[in-house]
């Protein structure tokens, strides 16, 4: 008998991504003085520092990710 899920596993199940405190560093380093005041979103911030730090892509049609010059963002 497996034991109880963690909660990466309960969110990886739901289609969800467990937010990890290295995205929260991450974020921190982010270089938002290239990207400026054009772009003020910390929930987007959030999920290009999380794509950095868990190896995925992060596909959008938000042109303003692109310029956090971060290769995981895909601009489509």
């Amino acid at each position: 008998m497996k034991g109880k899920p963690s909660h990466a596993e309960t969110a990886l199940s739901q289609g969800l991504i467990a937010l990890s405190s290295s995205a929260i560093v991450a974020y921190e380093d982010l270089d938002c003085e290239a990207v400026g005041s054009a772009h003020g979103d910390p929930l987007d911030r959030l999920l290009v520092a999380q794509s950095k730090v868990s190896d995925m892509l992060l596909l959008t049609h938000d042109e303003l990710l692109g310029l956090y010059g971060e290769p995981h963002v895909i601009v489509v």
